[in-house]
């Protein structure tokens, strides 16, 4: 898998390519500064690795490309570590944002959230669409099925 797990066009995408270049302009030429960038990539793949470290253990080997919830996590992260950084700029709160953002890892790592290629197989559970023929005449919607608890058979 790629380290870091985005790129600076995907950091620009979730936050606005302005909002980059404010929060990582040191030198004050109206550009975020590659270094910048670089550690704060860096940085917030590093706290999303260590959080999966052990519950994914072949990440970095599934694949050459990152996995999109990997991707999102990593991102998360990054955001709330612009926010930490310049607080006055980004106008939110750095540190529940982190928070958020490592609750958000820690679904993962737990099964509870899944992603392109990481995932465990489905351990429960069967989920049955029914017949969208089948109408419950008091609410005018369909009858929808529930599984029985055993294996799914996609």
């Amino acid at each position: 898998m790629a380290f870091p797990y985005f790129t600076q066009q995907q950091l620009e995408d979730r936050i606005g390519v302005h909002m980059v270049r404010r929060v990582c302009d040191d030198d004050g030429d109206n550009t975020a500064d590659a270094t910048v960038v670089t550690r704060l990539r860096t940085d917030a793949s590093s706290i999303v690795r260590g959080h999966l470290k052990g519950a994914v253990p072949s990440l970095d080997s599934i694949a050459t490309t990152t996995p999109n919830e990997v991707v999102g996590l990593a991102l998360d992260v990054a955001v709330a570590l612009m926010a930490m950084r310049a607080p006055e700029v980004m106008l939110m709160d750095g540190q529940a944002l982190r928070k958020r953002a490592e609750a958000d890892c820690n679904s993962f790592r737990e099964n509870r959230r899944g992603a392109d290629g990481v995932t465990a197989e489905n351990e429960g559970g069967d989920f049955v669409i029914g017949d969208p023929d089948d109408w419950d005449e008091s609410t005018s919607e369909p009858v929808w099925g529930w599984g029985t608890g055993g294996t799914s058979g996609f």
